[in-house]
């Protein structure tokens, strides 16, 4: 006896994996940003002192 999984079955998962990648790629992103928290004041600041400099001058 083998089992043949039904329509039903085949629905769940059409439904299933579309949300469950949706959930791994936000999870990816949060990741990374979780990740690279550190270098996001580095970032502001540069782009404030360049600013600064810019209209200084």
């Amino acid at each position: 006896m083998t089992y043949e999984p039904g329509p039903e079955h085949n629905m769940r998962a059409e439904r299933i994996v579309p949300n469950l990648i949706r959930v791994m790629v936000w999870g990816g992103v949060f990741t990374v940003l979780f990740i690279l928290r550190s270098f996001f004041l580095l970032l502001f600041l540069t782009f404030v002192f360049g600013y600064i400099q810019s209209r200084g001058a």
